[in-house]
């Protein structure tokens, strides 16, 4: 690290950070039921975010939306549409209860 300055050293540990940042927002619907989950992931750990959140569930998780938004706004946007769809929060979970045609409404 002697030809390398401590500055761009640091620009090039926080471009790898942007790199692995989550950039799009999803939306599961769990089997035929009107039960969403909300989250944001990157497209390397997407298989993976879903395949932790299918484990010991019986009915299949079907994604119904998946967008592109970057590493600024998608956590921007995930946190606003938890925000819009809190009353519709099941007690125990992160997944929402909510029709479907109420569900189209915030996301188109």
């Amino acid at each position: 690290m002697s030809n390398v300055t401590k500055s761009s050293y640091i620009c090039y540990n926080n471009s790898n950070k942007m790199k692995n940042k989550s950039t799009h927002v999803y939306i599961l619907q769990m089997g035929d039921f009107d039960i969403y989950r909300v989250g944001i992931t990157n497209d390397k750990s997407k298989s993976t975010r879903y395949r932790v959140l299918q484990h010991g569930n019986p009915y299949k998780l079907k994604e119904i939306f998946y967008e592109y938004h970057g590493p600024i706004y998608a956590p921007i946007l995930e946190k606003m549409l938890i925000r819009a769809l809190r009353r519709y929060k099941m007690d125990s979970n992160d997944w929402f209860y909510v029709k479907r045609e109420v569900l189209d409404n915030f996301i188109s």
